[in-house]
């Protein structure tokens, strides 16, 4: 439904409508079988507790963060920037290589000041890198991505090893095999959400600021009509007649305008995961410091 909406003009249609009442009705059926049954495949039951629940919850904004960025960055500097895959690959690589740093260090923070302060602070620094990859434009260099990437890395790393300990710590040894699949598949699942919502809000915010950006572009603005001049000057010089310079003209002008439509697009994406993180923080009140960031290693890899 998230995925295909936006294309079929969302409830207009009868297929997304579908959908909608079968993924509502498959979700409530879903929840009363498992609280009904004595040997759920999913006990919700362990949401009972507040650290479990609110640690599971800070996951899935952790999974719609970091699958929705994954997703869209190799666009952007493909698309919009003209990278080839192997160097949007190489921009990506400073989040992976700060997690393998800092990892290890947020373990050992864990057991000094506990899983309050060291996710509030990981939150902070990954809106703050969110922040600034919401301010690119289509002249941003590698390093613009390179560093934000890296802060990404910083802010991740403060939050996982954390987050699983505080999440699996309050949970008897009976129920823990469960609490780590629901906590995992929280985080997957909203992972898989977070790219669909992007893609939805990337398309939509492209058609909207077209719109808006075009509204300036008139022949009564001095700027349109200079940039129009200069663009028909070089097809004539390169050899184009009049009619077709102007009329090629015109789509290069309205190529640029969608060119810069989908960098602000991209700019509100990564401002609304900036801002989710933010909206999250006050989950981390109701965190409790249980169990030892060895426990949420193993917590990791189990996962």
């Amino acid at each position: 439904m998230l995925e295909e909406g936006q294309r079929k003009d969302w409830f207009d249609s009868s297929f997304i409508v579908t959908l909608a009442v079968a993924s509502g009705l498959g979700l409530a059926l879903f929840v009363w079988r498992e609280l009904a049954t004595d040997r759920p495949a999913v006990d919700l039951r362990i949401l009972k507790s507040a650290s479990f629940s609110s640690a599971t919850a800070l996951g899935g904004v952790l999974g719609m963060g970091l699958y929705g960025s994954l997703f869209l960055l190799p666009l952007f500097m493909q698309n919009l920037l003209g990278y080839p895959a192997e160097t949007s690959g190489l921009a990506l690589m400073p989040r992976s290589l700060a997690m393998a740093v800092v990892m290890p260090l947020g373990g050992l923070l864990y057991n000094r000041v506990g899983p309050r302060p060291l996710i509030a602070t990981g939150l902070l620094v990954s809106a703050f890198s969110f922040r600034e990859l919401s301010r690119l434009t289509s002249a941003v260099g590698f390093w613009d991505v390179f560093v934000p990437q890296l802060w990404q890395g910083v802010g991740f790393s403060l939050i996982f090893v954390a987050l699983s300990t505080a999440a699996l710590g309050a949970i008897e040894k009976a129920k823990m095999t469960a609490a780590a699949g629901l906590y995992n598949v929280v985080r997957q699942v909203s992972g898989s959400v977070g790219i669909a919502v992007a893609a939805t809000t990337l398309t939509t915010g492209i058609a909207r600021y077209h719109d808006v950006l075009a509204e300036h572009i008139t022949m009564y603005d001095p700027a349109t009509r200079e940039r129009l001049g200069a663009l028909t000057a070089a097809l004539r010089t390169a050899g184009s007649d009049a009619y077709t310079a102007a009329r090629r003209a015109l789509d290069l002008l309205n190529a640029e305008v969608t060119r810069q439509a989908a960098v602000l697009s991209y700019d509100h994406v990564f401002a609304l995961v900036m801002l989710l993180f933010a909206l999250a923080l006050p989950l981390v009140l109701l965190l409790r410091a249980t169990g030892t960031a060895r426990d949420g290693a193993a917590a990791l890899i189990a996962e």
